[in-house]
């Protein structure tokens, strides 16, 4: 059976976070600051299985 888009969202979010989960447990040192959500393409003109989004976590 093939994943539909939101469950391949789903799985790639879990991944995401869990590698978030690893620098946060001190692996990886991480600054005091907020997290950067860069778009890398265009939502108005991308269709939504095409979207991309860089989650940037700042470091030491």
């Amino acid at each position: 059976m093939e994943k539909s888009y939101s469950q391949e969202r789903k799985r790639l979010l879990r991944e995401s976070a869990l590698r978030s989960s690893n620098a946060e447990s001190g692996r990886i040192p991480l600054r005091d600051n907020c997290n950067i959500e860069n778009y890398v393409n265009d939502p108005r003109v991308t269709p939504e299985e095409k979207l991309i989004t860089e989650t940037l976590f700042p470091t030491a």
